[in-house]
């Protein structure tokens, strides 16, 4: 396949490209500037907050995978993540749906049900499903919610256009890094989140299968490995930070506070901790 990467200079960006070019699909690297220009096939440089250069970026390629935008509300201001990522998606979208591509796989976040940026996140139920509730209070998060809110929208009108929306979690190579996280972000960066985080070899792998499985109209899909980030027991993490919350299905050891089982189904997924969890815990 002739595979678009949208926001090819970033970290996951370079990241995917690289690997979908080792699984032999043609890629296209689309960014505002050329520093992982070597990593695509061809490169586009565009921005994609403007409509017309998102068209040209994007003709005459299969599928898109769009990593463009802001990971997050820091440093920038909740505006400027806001008003980026909500134009680049629709921008994306609509032009895929214009010139007639199939798929497009976009990165959303767990945060677009309110997790790690809000003052105080509430839940429903664990393990969190695709069907709880949305309490984004920050823009990146509203942001995300948007992204999908967008995908529901242009994929109903258009019966050709497929999405998938993959609900990433914080993207580590290895789980080391959740410390470096901690001691910058705080505590709260781990227990908002639900202690939760996805490998870079993960996140590939799920991106690869997306672009082509079998789907029609829209799907929403978390990528969140099946443990923990923390050395103890998830009910005993829940009684500690959120003790109202009722449990609706079994939780035993450091079982991940996401339900991904669709996942699973939809793309035949297995995240890369699946049988070698982590090593390196955090301590909360």
């Amino acid at each position: 396949m002739k595979i678009a990467v949208a926001g090819a200079s970033g970290g996951v960006g370079k990241i995917v490209t690289n690997a979908l070019r080792r699984s032999r699909h043609q890629v296209r690297g689309i960014d505002r500037n050329s520093s992982a220009e070597e990593t695509a096939h061809e490169w586009v440089t565009a921005d994609l907050t403007e409509h017309d250069q998102t068209l040209e970026a994007l003709k005459g390629v299969d599928v898109i995978v769009n990593l463009a935008g802001l990971n997050g509300p820091i440093p920038l201001p909740e505006w400027e993540a806001h008003n980026t990522n909500v134009v680049i998606s629709y921008n994306v979208l609509s032009a895929a749906a214009k010139l007639g591509i199939h798929r497009v796989v976009q990165a959303s976040s767990v945060n677009a049900i309110g997790l790690a940026w809000s003052r105080s996140p509430s839940f429903d139920y664990f393990p969190v499903d695709l069907q709880h509730r949305s309490r984004t209070e920050d823009g990146y998060s509203l942001s995300k919610l948007i992204q999908e809110l967008q995908a529901d929208s242009v994929t109903r009108r258009h019966d050709g256009l497929s999405v998938i929306s993959l609900r990433l979690h914080a993207v580590l190579n290895h789980a080391a890094q959740a410390q470096i996280a901690l001691e910058r972000l705080g505590p709260s960066w781990a227990i908002n989140g639900l202690f939760g985080y996805c490998t870079e070899e993960s996140v590939v792998d799920a991106i690869e299968r997306a672009c082509s499985a079998s789907v029609i109209g829209h799907e929403v899909l978390w990528v969140v490995e099946p443990e923990t980030l923390v050395d103890e027991d998830s009910r005993t993490l829940a009684a500690r930070f959120y003790p109202d919350v009722p449990f609706v299905a079994p939780m035993s050891g450091r079982a991940s506070f996401f339900d991904t089982s669709r996942t699973r189904e939809i793309l035949g997924w297995t995240p890369s901790t699946e049988d070698a969890p982590p090593t390196d815990l955090i301590t909360l």
